[in-house]
C-alpha cells in the first residue's frame, strides 16, 4: 500500500511538472523577440480578462507604465505568477498592456541628474552626536535629551516650515 502511493504521489508530481515545463511561452531562439500578446493570453489572460474581487482588469493595468508592469512581475504583487517568464518576456507582455512602450535608457546618460554638483560635507561620528534610542530614549521613558542639536538662544530663531491640518 505504501509503495503504490508513493508510485502515485511520484507519478503526479512528474507529471503536473513536464505539464508546467511544456506551457512555457516565449522564443524558440534567443534572437527572436518574445510575443507579448501570446504571452499575455497564455499566462495572464484567465484572470485579467475576467477580473474578481482584487485582480485588475485589463483596462486597469493599460493604465500603469510598462517600467511599473515590469516591476510588479519582478518584484512585486505578481512575482509568483510570472516565476516562469523570463526577463524579455516580463517585459514583451508589460509592453503589450502599457498605453505607451518604456521609455530607453540612453547608455552615455549621466547616472543620477538628480545628484547635486557639490560634495556633500562628511558625516559626523555618530557616536558623538544625540541618540534617541525609541520610544522615551532610555529604558526609564524619562524623554530627555542629554546631547541636544540646538542650543537655548537658538530657540527663538526657530521657523515653521511645515505643518499637517486636521
Amino acid at each position: 500500500m505504501t509503495r503504490w502511493l508513493f508510485a502515485a504521489s511520484l507519478a503526479l508530481v512528474l507529471g503536473a511538472s513536464s505539464v508546467r515545463a511544456g506551457r512555457r511561452a516565449g522564443p524558440v531562439d534567443a534572437t527572436q523577440t518574445p510575443d507579448g500578446a501570446a504571452i499575455y493570453r497564455d499566462h495572464c489572460a484567465s484572470c485579467h480578462d475576467t477580473p474578481t474581487s482584487r485582480t485588475p482588469a485589463r483596462d486597469a493595468l493599460s493604465a500603469r507604465t510598462a517600467d511599473a508592469i515590469v516591476a510588479s512581475l519582478t518584484g512585486g504583487s505578481m512575482m509568483v505568477q510570472a516565476v516562469a517568464l523570463g526577463p524579455g518576456e516580463k517585459r514583451a507582455v508589460a509592453e503589450f498592456l502599457a498605453a505607451k512602450p518604456a521609455a530607453a535608457k540612453p547608455s552615455n546618460a549621466a547616472v543620477d541628474p538628480g545628484l547635486c554638483a557639490a560634495r556633500a560635507a562628511a558625516l559626523r561620528d555618530p557616536a558623538s552626536m544625540p541618540r534617541w534610542s525609541g520610544w522615551g530614549n532610555d529604558p526609564g521613558n524619562s524623554r530627555f535629551q542629554p546631547q541636544p542639536g540646538i542650543t537655548a538662544a537658538e530657540v527663538p530663531t526657530l521657523t515653521l516650515k511645515w505643518a499637517f491640518g486636521f
